[in-house]
């Protein structure tokens, strides 16, 4: 095999694979807002799950845990 043919190999193995990383780097960022409505029909795991962006002092009645 050529030379030029195995350097364009490597190169393309190299991209894909930086393109499939880049892809589900993409997929783990996502965040999805939840409305109060939502918030409430939340139960066991689902709710353990849930991170919230500020403290719980500072969060409204309907949100705080009882």
């Amino acid at each position: 095999m050529k030379k030029q043919v195995k350097f364009g190999i490597g190169i393309s193995v190299i991209v894909v694979s930086l393109g499939f990383l880049a892809w589900l780097g993409y997929g783990e960022s996502k965040t999805y807002y939840h409305t109060i409505v939502e918030l409430q029909s939340l139960h066991g795991a689902q709710l353990a799950q849930f991170r919230s962006g500020g403290g719980r002092e500072n969060a409204p009645r309907e949100l705080r845990r009882k």
